[in-house]
C-alpha cells in the first residue's frame, strides 16, 4: 500500500487510492474500483455492502490476513464519510490559492466580487458586509450617481451597494440608471433623472425603492421623508410629483420630435418643488432601508447605545454556541413579534431579535410569555441576561432562555459604580479642577473610583471619592472621551 499511501503518509486521503488499492489489494476490475469510489462517494451503503465479500474474496486469493483486509475495509468504511477526489481537491486548493491571493492584495475588489456573488441571499450578504467591517473596509449604502448594477468599488476605494440588489429595482433599471449617467453629467435631483429617463425605464416602485435605500441622499438639501409626504398644495407624494413630471416632460419631446420645429421648440424646463418636512426619525429612516435593502447599512438602531453596550454586554448573536449553558447580557432590537395559540389555546410569542452581528428567533411560553411579552413590542431596543441552553429532551436543539429584561435606555439609570482608570502622566492642577467641575455638574448617585497608574505600569493607588456620586451621563462620558489615555468601566 506504500506506494499510493506515501504522500499521504499512510492515511487513504483520496478516492483515486481507494479505486488504485482495491485493483491491487483485491484484483478488483476498473469498474469494481469505480463502483467502489461511487458507493464511498454518494455513501452508498447496500452498494457498500455489496462489495465487501468480493474484496475479502480477492485479498484472500492474494494471501492478505482476514484481519488486515478487514481492517483496511473497516478504515475505508470511516473514510467513506469524508472521501474525496483528488482531481477536485486540487482544483480547490488552487481556487483557494487564487482567492486568498486576491483577498490579500485586492481586498475591496474581492469582497466586492463576493458580494456580488451572493446578492440572492440576504444572510449571505450580512455575513460577508460583516466580513468587510472586520477587514475595515467601508460598505457605503446605494447611490444612483456612484453605484453600479453589482457591487463596485469607487475612486475612494470604498465598496458601493448594488443597485440591482434593491427590491423593487432589480438588474433592468440599475442597467437603465447606470447607462443614462455614464452619458452625461450626473444625476442633479430626482426630477433632472425623471426627465432624463421615461416611466418606462424607472417605475414607481422603482423610485420609491431607491429612495428608501437612500440612493438619492447625495442630492444636496433633501431628505428621505421628503420623496413620501403628500404635499397640501397639489396632493402628490414628492415621488408622485417625479412621475407625473417624467409622463408630461417626456410627451412633449415626442409630440415636438414630430413638429416643424423639432426640439427646438421644447419649452424651458421648471422642476416641481418638494415639499418642506420634518426628516423622518432614524428609526424609521433605518427600518425602510431594511425593508428594500434587506438590512441596516447607512447606520444600526443600537448606535446610540454604543457606551451600554461596551459597558455592560458581553455577548453577540453571532456567538451564542460560545456560551452553551452559560448566563450572558446582550442588547438587541426586536426586529418583528408574533402572539400565537398552542394547540391547548395557551397563547405564546415568537420574536425575532437582532444586534450588530446576526438576528436570531425566540419563543416565549406560559408564564415566561406572561412576564416578558410587554417588552417585545417591535422596535424595542432590549438589554436581555440569557442563557442558551437545551430545551426539553435530550436531543432537542439549543435555544435562548431568557431571565430578565430591562429596555436600553434605562441601563444607565441602573449603574452603581464608575472606574476610571488613569495614568498619572496626564495628572496636574489643571486636570484635577476640570474633574471636580465635571463631577460636581453631574452629580448623581453613582459611586467614583479612580485607579491612577505610573507611566512605567509598576504602580497603582486605588482611590475612592466619597465627595462626589455622579450621574453616567453625556457630559460626564464626553468629558472622560476627551481625555484617550483614560479608560473607564460602568457596573
Amino acid at each position: 500500500m506504500e506506494t499510493h499511501l506515501e504522500e499521504t503518509y499512510g492515511i487513504t486521503v483520496y478516492q483515486e487510492q481507494v479505486m488504485l488499492l482495491s485493483q491491487e489489494l483485491a484484483g478488483f476490475t476498473k469498474g469494481q474500483a469505480d463502483s467502489l469510489r461511487k458507493a464511498m462517494g454518494k455513501k452508498i451503503q447496500s452498494l457498500m455492502d455489496e462489495l465487501k465479500p468480493l474484496f475479502m474474496e480477492g485479498t484472500a486469493k492474494n494471501e492478505i490476513k482476514t484481519e488486515t483486509a478487514e481492517k483496511i475495509w473497516n478504515d475505508w468504511a470511516k473514510f467513506a464519510e469524508y472521501a474525496f477526489n483528488k482531481s477536485h481537491s486540487t482544483c480547490y486548493a488552487l481556487l483557494a490559492y487564487h482567492t486568498a491571493y486576491l483577498k490579500r492584495h485586492y481586498p475591496e475588489e474581492f469582497m466586492a466580487s463576493v458580494l456580488t456573488h451572493n446578492m440572492k441571499d440576504i444572510k449571505k450578504i450580512a455575513f460577508f458586509m460583516e466580513e468587510c467591517k472586520k477587514m475595515k473596509l467601508d460598505v457605503l449604502g446605494p447611490d444612483v450617481n456612484e453605484s453600479n448594477i453589482d457591487f463596485a468599488v469607487n475612486k475612494e476605494g470604498a465598496i458601493r451597494f448594488a443597485l440591482s440588489a434593491i427590491k423593487g429595482v432589480g438588474s433592468n433599471v440599475a442597467e437603465c440608471i447606470v447607462e443614462e449617467r455614464t452619458k452625461g453629467e450626473p444625476f442633479t435631483s430626482i426630477f433632472d433623472m425623471a426627465k432624463r429617463m421615461s416611466s418606462n425605464q424607472v417605475n414607481k416602485r422603482g423610485y420609491e425603492s431607491l429612495a428608501y435605500a437612500g440612493a438619492f441622499d447625495s442630492f444636496e438639501g433633501i431628505h428621505r421623508s421628503q420623496y413620501f409626504t403628500v404635499d397640501a398644495k397639489d396632493g402628490l407624494t414628492g415621488i408622485e410629483k417625479a412621475i407625473k413630471f417624467s409622463s408630461s416632460y417626456h410627451a412633449t419631446k415626442i409630440m415636438n420630435q414630430a413638429s416643424l420645429f423639432g426640439a427646438d421648440a421644447m419649452p424651458e424646463v421648471r422642476f416641481p418643488e418638494l415639499p418642506q418636512v420634518e426628516p423622518w426619525s432614524s428609526m424609521v429612516r433605518l427600518n425602510h432601508e431594511k425593508d428594500v435593502i434587506g438590512m441596516f447599512i447607512s447606520g444600526h438602531p443600537l448606535n446610540e447605545y454604543k457606551v451600554e453596550i461596551a459597558q455592560f454586554c458581553n455577548a453577540s448573536l453571532d456567538r451564542l454556541e460560545a456560551y452553551k449553558d452559560r448566563e450572558f447580557k446582550i442588547a438587541v432590537i426586536v426586529t418583528a413579534s408574533r402572539e400565537l395559540r398552542t394547540k391547548k389555546g395557551d397563547p405564546f410569542g415568537i420574536i425575532t431579535i437582532e444586534d450588530f452581528s446576526d438576528s436570531t428567533e425566540i419563543r416565549l411560553y406560559g408564564s415566561d410569555y406572561a412576564k416578558f411579552k410587554g417588552f417585545f413590542a417591535k422596535d424595542n431596543k432590549l438589554f436581555l441576561t440569557c442563557i442558551y441552553k437545551q430545551g426539553w429532551g435530550q436531543n432537542s436543539d439549543y435555544r435562548l432562555e431568557i431571565i430578565s429584561v430591562v429596555p436600553m435606555e434605562e441601563m444607565m439609570a441602573k449603574a452603581k459604580r464608575i472606574t476610571l482608570e488613569i495614568p498619572s502622566s496626564i495628572i496636574d492642577a489643571n486636570f484635577i479642577q476640570k474633574m471636580d467641575t465635571v463631577f460636581e455638574e453631574n452629580k448623581g448617585t453613582v459611586q467614583v473610583y479612580i485607579k491612577v497608574s505610573s507611566s512605567s505600569g509598576k504602580y497603582e493607588v486605588d482611590l475612592f471619592s466619597r465627595k462626589h456620586v455622579v450621574k453616567t451621563e453625556s457630559a460626564l462620558l464626553e468629558w472622560i472621551h476627551s481625555y484617550p489615555d483614560i479608560i473607564y468601566r460602568i457596573v
